[in-house]
């Protein structure tokens, strides 16, 4: 008789609100699927920088919270009702602090995340959450890169 091993309980998906970060979802899906994994989708709402005059301030943080959440129901509705989703979490917070903690507090075994491929000044200026995430994570994170588009070749015809 053989016996299954389980190699994750619990994937966790961080999303941004971005199309690149929606893709980590399809290899989570059949990762779960092939392990019975349950699945968390994560979306943080950043704080906005101190810069913003504090008349602004609260005004700004209810619409990013506000915009965060109405993103979070539009992605329950377009998921597949046959989809392993267990939960669906909204925490405030910075991005790549709020990942960890959760992952830590919540037992995850495997972070499934994309990179938007920054390099050089752009990524020194922008940060990068993902290197954040595999430099602090205690499980195991796995990073799908942007995939860059192909180029059509030219077609000869005679």
């Amino acid at each position: 008789m053989h016996k299954t091993i389980t190699l994750y309980h619990h994937i966790l998906v961080p999303l941004d609100g971005s199309e690149l970060a929606e893709t980590a979802l399809a290899t989570a899906l059949q990762l779960a699927e092939g392990t019975g994994a349950q699945v968390t989708l994560l979306r943080v709402v950043e704080p906005l920088p101190v810069t913003i005059q504090p008349a602004s301030y609260h005004k700004l943080t209810e619409a990013a919270e506000r915009e965060a959440a109405e993103y979070v129901e539009e992605l329950k509705e377009r998921l597949p009702k046959t989809a392993v989703i267990t939960d669906i979490k909204l925490l405030r917070g910075d991005a790549a602090e709020t990942i960890l903690y959760y992952a830590d507090l919540d037992d995850v075994d495997l972070i499934v995340m994309t990179s938007h491929g920054r390099s050089g000044i752009s990524r020194w200026y922008h940060g990068s959450v993902t290197e954040s995430v595999l430099r602090g994570a205690t499980c195991a994170t796995l990073v799908l890169r942007q995939q860059p588009v192909a180029i059509p070749e030219p077609v000869l015809a005679a």
